[in-house]
């Protein structure tokens, strides 16, 4: 049976979806190019596909007056092509430090604050300054529904054919698979279809699922506990980078610790993401996260395991 990998990228203004999936690729390929060389032909005799939505992106951020940023392809080609050529030993602590200089405070202070900004109902507010298409995902009915639908007719498809699947979510992205999985659990129109199945593996990049603001935003959020988590998911798998301000609160296991009666089970890694864009250290940048000896390892070894 053939494995099925699908990507759900992160917010923003990206490249179109052929460059943008290409890329993410080449990511992939390369951190298992450099670690598991072994496992190339499994990955490539796997099928890859990716939920896109950067478009539904692009036409809200016009709105609010933002604009890409010119030669944007050009700069993520050249942050994952400085990325492949570190060894697996400079995505650890050391050489991450030495090009990061003096340590930032964002990432710590938006941790301490996030309980009792959410408390205060400030968070969302937070959201408006550092990451406003997050909060439009849960803000605007349409917005929202439409990205997810994206990702619901992809599953949808991977579903009813044979072979295990993997979802892999990167900072908003991770939002969105966390909702779809909630809804194919428990919406009736869903939960009782013949094709409808768990999921093998989840692996979040960047998430910033344990936010308490987010997490008061999530399907299932208000619901009876019972319904309150996905309950078609088998394993998940969280990455979460040093001084990544979306993912500051780096540990869901803790916060999602209910979902594992579900069957599911729950592992957190910390890393050092040290992804370089237009000169500066970009700890968020999702090539960084794809390519990073963590992420190859657990891909890696989902797709070495008989189904």
């Amino acid at each position: 049976m053939t494995k099925q990998i699908i990507l759900v990228h992160g917010r923003g203004y990206k490249p179109n979806k052929p460059r943008y999936q290409r890329l993410w690729r080449d990511a992939i390929t390369a951190g298992f190019e450099r670690d598991r060389p072994d496992l190339l032909p499994a990955l490539d005799a796997s099928r890859i596909s990716m939920a896109y939505y950067a478009d539904l992106s692009a036409e809200w951020l016009s709105r609010i007056g933002k604009r890409p940023r010119e030669n944007d392809f050009e700069m993520r080609r050249e942050t994952l092509d400085g990325l492949m050529k570190l060894s697996p030993r400079q995505f650890g602590p050391r050489h991450y430090n030495q090009q990061r200089g003096a340590a930032p405070i964002l990432e710590s202070l938006a941790d301490a604050l996030d309980y009792p900004l959410s408390y205060l109902r400030l968070g969302e507010g937070l959201f408006e300054v550092y990451a406003p298409e997050i909060r439009e995902y849960w803000a605007d009915v349409h917005f929202g529904g439409d990205v997810r639908l994206r990702l619901t007719d992809t599953l949808r498809k991977a579903m009813k054919r044979e072979g295990p699947i993997c979802l892999v979510g990167h900072s908003l992205g991770t939002l969105v698979c966390y909702d779809v999985l909630w809804k194919l659990s428990h919406y009736s129109e869903y939960r009782r279809e013949t094709w409808n199945r768990r999921v093998d593996l989840l692996i979040t990049l960047g998430a910033p699922l344990a936010n308490e603001t987010i997490r008061k935003h999530l399907k299932g959020a208000e619901v009876p506990a019972e319904f309150r988590y996905p309950t078609n998911l088998r394993r998940w798998v969280n990455i979460a980078a040093e001084d990544d301000i979306i993912a500051h609160d780096q540990t869901v296991r803790n916060d999602f610790r209910p979902m594992e009666r579900t069957g599911c089970r729950i592992v957190d890694h910390r890393v050092y993401n040290p992804a370089i864009r237009e000169g500066k250290p970009n700890p968020h940048e999702g090539t960084g996260y794809l390519i990073h000896p963590r992420f190859v390892q657990t891909l890696g070894k989902w797709l070495e395991t008989d189904a």
